[in-house]
């Protein structure tokens, strides 16, 4: 067991990279769309208050773009262009909200510093891809 761990330590990481951004990413797009107290309408509320516009409309793509990212990252499908995608949105979150909010979410519980740790695991997957335990590698060969 542990010489097959050792063997393929760099697909092991390349697969819990993307299942722990998958469930942390995906579960914020499902409440996003789905959460009945939480869902597109209050999440527009806040993007409104921070001056996006049209929130509502944004509201659903971010969703949109979390959810259906986050299944690209769980199977290893489209590694690249998904974790672009969330890069740029996590980068965009940033800069809109974190000037108000600083880095640290101590003492308030605010902060971006959490965004920042997301932004280095998706960059990551953009660097590297999905690995060869990836969709991406089976099907089509892409690293």
């Amino acid at each position: 067991m542990w010489s097959i761990l050792l063997t393929h330590r760099e697909e092991l990481a390349l697969l819990t990279l993307r299942l722990a951004l998958s469930l942390v990413l995906g579960t914020h797009g499902f409440m996003k769309l789905f959460h009945p107290r939480l869902g597109p309408r209050r999440f527009a509320d806040y993007l409104q208050s921070v001056q996006v516009p049209l929130p509502l409309f944004v509201a659903y793509f971010i969703g949109i773009l979390e959810f259906t990212c986050a299944l690209c990252l769980i199977t290893g499908f489209l590694t690249h262009w998904a974790a672009t995608l969330l890069a740029i949105h996590v980068a965009l979150a940033i800069i809109v909200t974190g000037g108000e909010r600083g880095f640290t979410r101590l003492p308030e519980g605010v902060g971006y510093e959490f965004e920042i740790a997301l932004l280095g695991g998706l960059l990551a997957l953009v660097i590297l891809g999905g690995g060869s335990w990836s969709v991406d590698w089976q099907a089509f060969g892409w690293r």
